[in-house]
């Protein structure tokens, strides 16, 4: 994974548990250098090791680490300058959803060892949908479900996800269902009211 993905779990791990704790799992996790460059690419195992040792040491589920970790990654891209792709890859949650394979191929232009999942939508309804995760890393389908919770704010929707097929638990792919709905108080068009 690249330096960007690593950077963001160490600023969502010092902004919320503090430096010490971050300290810590560093150690734990066999971190000599922790100044990750954003564009180099790192080991999948390095991430790995920060999830697992910042499970332990905080006490709390990975799953609901990496869920955590989705929430916040569309605030970090954002900050760090990739918001302009949130905003043209789909003026809706469905629009964004069935874009994200093409957004994924535009970043790879910036990173060009980047190997994303990929995604495929179905079953769209006025408040619902089908999301379909295939990916070659295991475990992380429930940052796929923060990452869709974090969406909530882009989109001014309210936004809840249920994994119904698991790959590691021999599905052929991760499956979601995702329900949505527009936060009371916003009008329909997204201005805030």
């Amino acid at each position: 994974m690249y330096g960007l993905v690593n950077i963001a779990a160490k600023e969502l791990i010092t902004g919320e548990f503090g430096a010490a704790a971050w300290d810590e799992i560093r150690h734990k996790a066999h971190i000599v250098d922790d100044d990750f460059v954003g564009m180099q690419e790192y080991p999948d195992a390095l991430t790995y090791r920060i999830i697992e040792a910042a499970s332990d040491l905080l006490r709390v589920p990975g799953a609901d680490l990496l869920k955590a970790f989705g929430t916040y990654w569309t605030r970090f891209v954002a900050r760090r300058g990739y918001g302009e792709l949130l905003e043209v890859s789909g003026n809706s949650l469905v629009e964004f959803l069935e874009n994200l394979d093409n957004m994924h191929a535009q970043v790879g232009l910036i990173f060009p060892a980047l190997r994303p999942p990929s995604f495929r939508v179905t079953d769209i309804g006025e408040d619902r949908l089908t999301l379909h995760y295939f990916s070659a890393r295991q475990g992380l389908s429930p940052m796929v479900i923060g990452l869709l919770e974090g969406l909530e704010a882009h989109f001014r929707l309210s936004i809840s996800a249920r994994q119904v097929a698991d790959k590691a638990a021999g599905d052929d792919h991760d499956i979601f269902e995702v329900r949505f709905s527009q936060q009371s108080g916003v009008p329909a068009n997204g201005a805030a009211a």
